[in-house]
């Protein structure tokens, strides 16, 4: 009982410490105030006002009213002739939507909050720092699984202030709502089994990123080819459920935001802004992707950290990360009984395929977009660590079949 309370009395003031620390985070971080926020302001209001220019009137006095004017001329800068022409001109503002109306969730949660009278600029921003402290919530609970609660606390709150994790803090975007879904999903799907939930909070990802699309739709290949031999495979009906389920949530999504595809948006965020997109083409220029491929190839590895202004945008550790993605599969095949790590390594090979298959599509090494790989490489190396070393601890089948032979050969010569 006296070790107990020991216990119980530290772990408490972990959890107390680690408070204080995510408390004074929080306090310490401040948005990023990029453009992208008009956006999401906007499409919080399209909820209730079905009028264009009324929107557009609307965002840009919210924003004026709220923001600090340093950060309100720089929305509006006439040294940026898309920002000015999105701002004088009603109808290039609300073509620029498009690119983000099929983020339903985010945008609803924005008109909740403003409706709970939260300032509508300030809603952005609190989604993305919420998500944050959701996120360090459930780095704690995935490792409180495989490690003493001490260890999980201190080892989760530390890997939640990874510059990269932070830096998606200060954005007033939907990326770290998007990756606490992602990770929720995984975490219900992988660590704790409950398949229908997990899937289930996957697909909704795609209503915050559109993109979670492609992990979903490899991490559903893969986990096909990797099972197929496995005792306690998830069924290809279930897979096929799940897939059906992702394709059609992405097209509903795409076809209600009026996305105009992904050359428009390839094009506007490499090539050149265009002040109206709709006018952009959708048939893919094959000389102007591969000329810019090959650009962004030779910026790799880039110089450690990427800034615009004041706020980071990416940084090299995404070759860190992959590194040791990629060491842990090179493992998994050498340890004992590798089958269960199966469905581990297959989210392995799945989250490297689809940032392959990402950066192919959209070439930048912005933290905000591999958010989801720095915190999944290091939970899932401890999940396959505790997961192997329950596997020791279980008989094999093969040696409870030969010590059954053995008794039953006992038996009869008895």
């Amino acid at each position: 009982m006296h070790a107990s309370w020991k216990t119980w009395l530290g772990n408490a003031f972990l959890v107390v410490l680690c408070a204080l620390v995510v408390d004074r985070t929080v306090r310490g971080l401040r948005p990023a105030y990029n453009w992208d926020m008009l956006g999401y302001m906007a499409l919080a209001l399209e909820w209730d006002v079905d009028d264009p220019v009324e929107v557009h009137r609307q965002t840009y006095a919210a924003a004026k009213a709220e923001l600090p004017r340093a950060a309100y001329a720089a929305l509006v800068s006439p040294t940026v002739p898309v920002r000015i022409g999105r701002f004088q001109n009603p109808e290039a503002f609300h073509e620029h939507l498009a690119f983000y109306r099929a983020r339903v969730v985010p945008t609803y949660l924005i008109r909740v909050l403003h409706r709970c009278g939260a300032p509508l600029s300030a809603a952005t921003w609190w989604i993305s720092v919420g998500a944050w402290v959701l996120t360090a919530v459930l780095l704690i609970a995935w490792l409180a699984r495989r490690v003493p609660f001490w260890a999980a606390i201190v080892a989760g709150t530390c890997l939640a202030h990874a510059p990269p994790l932070l830096s998606t803090a200060t954005l007033n975007t939907p990326d770290g709502l998007g990756t606490l879904l992602l990770l929720f999903g995984i975490f219900l799907f992988f660590e704790r089994r409950a398949l229908a939930t997990g899937a289930g909070t996957l697909v909704l990802a795609i209503m915050t990123r559109p993109d979670a699309v492609i992990l979903i739709g490899l991490l559903v290949v893969v986990l096909f080819l990797f099972e197929r031999n496995a005792r306690e495979r998830v069924s290809a009906r279930f897979l096929g459920g799940w897939l059906a389920a992702s394709a059609v949530t992405y097209f509903a999504v795409q076809s209600y935001a009026g996305e105009y595809g992904w050359w428009p948006l390839f094009s506007i965020s490499f090539l050149e802004k265009e002040l109206y997109p709709s006018t952009l083409t959708s048939t893919p220029e094959t000389a102007a992707y591969f000329a810019e491929l090959g650009r962004q190839v030779a910026l790799i590895p880039g110089t450690g950290y990427f800034t615009v202004g004041k706020a980071v945008t990416g940084s090299a550790f995404v070759f860190v990360y992959l590194a040791f993605a990629t060491l842990l599969l090179a493992l998994w095949r050498r340890v004992p009984r590798p089958e269960t790590l199966q469905r581990f390594a297959a989210l392995l090979v799945a989250l490297l395929l689809s940032y392959a298959v990402r950066w192919v599509l959209f070439p930048q090494l912005w933290d905000r977009f591999f958010a989801l790989l720095y915190l999944l490489v290091p939970l899932v190396a401890v999940s396959m660590a505790g997961t192997w070393i329950e596997s020791r601890r279980e008989p094999d089948d093969d040696d409870v079949q030969n010590a059954s032979n053995a008794d039953t050969a006992s038996i009869t010569s008895d």
